[in-house]
């Protein structure tokens, strides 16, 4: 009796001992299907008992690697808030998302970052358990570079193979060298890191200090969800808004018939709106002065003083109606340069 009980027990033993290696088994992989590049032994961390050689993880002297399921591996472009939350080698929290270190560059299941070449070259020479590959190769391609699948195009983070082209993915856009798709900011004043965030929804619009904003000139339409050129003096419009002088302070113009003009309390005066006020007081006070000149001259007794006096007067009349109108603002008028646009 008792060594019938053995007996079973030795098989029950041995059972378990056949369920437990097969569970071993199932959440194992074998390196015949499970082919991981590598720079070093660190690389290959995510395999228990695997090493690095000739840049591809392989058991080392078994025929099985077993994962390491206790961490939770995260992928390149998901958000993070510090560096500890992107788990991934040579990775880090950048704009909270998790990228790839300088000189590397993100795989195709975007759970590892290699580095940063072309093309990878590598052999896998026979160990016990695995099998030979030879002359695997793994190409990204750059933005705007021809490309055949998605996978080519992995090496650029939101970036897809669109007609045979690599191209940033909807709602996204190449920055200004050509290398990293960034978002497109869509509302104004929103956060931006280069002006082609801000131009390629706004037009007329650059990242300054951080935020997207209009150029000079121009001014965001809320109708249009658009930066709109602010119409100067003479120029067509459709709405009083439409129209703005560059001074400072509230706009001298109206939109009248199509067209930018003076409001009615100003006159149009070397290419601003001036008060009126103003140009009349410049007329009588020239006037004035040339009665004085005239009289002075006409009966001066003393033939030098007389064209002093002409001079001046001459030199005076040049200063208030050129030299003036050009540099001096009473609040009633100021300088407006010529654009060249």
């Amino acid at each position: 009796m008792m060594k019938r009980n053995v007996v079973l027990f030795g098989l029950m033993i041995g059972c378990n001992l056949i369920m437990a290696e097969e569970l071993l088994l199932s959440s194992a992989h074998d390196m015949r299907t499970v082919l991981t590049p590598c720079e070093d032994n660190n690389d290959c961390d995510g395999l228990q008992s695997a090493v690095c050689v000739e840049n591809l993880c392989y058991c080392n002297g078994s025929h099985i690697c077993i994962d390491k399921t206790s961490v939770t591996v995260t992928k390149i472009g998901e958000s993070c808030s510090s560096d500890s939350d992107c788990n991934i080698e040579h990775s880090v929290c950048k704009e909270e998302q998790c990228s790839c270190i300088k000189g590397k560059v993100v795989s195709e299941d975007k759970r590892r970052c290699l580095t940063s070449k072309s093309t990878y070259n590598y052999t896998v020479y026979s160990y016990p358990g695995c099998c030979r590959v030879k002359n695997e190769r793994s190409n990204f391609r750059g933005l705007g570079e021809k490309c055949a699948h998605h996978g080519e195009c992995s090496g650029t983070v939101f970036a897809d193979c669109v007609l045979g082209i690599c191209m940033c993915r909807d709602n996204y856009v190449k920055n200004s060298v050509a290398n990293k798709c960034l978002d497109i900011v869509t509302k104004i004043n929103g956060p931006c890191y280069e002006d082609v965030q801000c131009s390629h929804k706004f037009g007329k619009a650059e990242c300054k200090e951080g935020h997207c904003q209009c150029e000079e000139l121009y001014e965001y339409k809320f109708k249009k969800d658009m930066c709109v050129r602010d119409m100067l003096l003479g120029e067509i419009c459709i709405n009083h808004t439409d129209c703005h002088g560059i001074e400072p302070g509230p706009s001298r113009l109206e939109c009248i018939l199509g067209e930018c003009k003076c409001q009615s309390e100003y006159v149009e005066h070397y290419g601003f709106c001036s008060s009126d006020g103003f140009r009349t007081s410049n007329i009588v006070e020239l006037t004035l002065l040339c009665i004085v000149v005239v009289c002075w001259f006409i009966f001066s007794e003393t033939v030098v003083v007389a064209w002093i006096a002409l001079a001046l007067a001459i030199f005076y009349m040049f200063w208030i109606m050129i030299i003036g109108n050009y540099f001096f603002d009473n609040n009633n008028y100021m300088w407006r340069p010529e654009r060249n646009d």
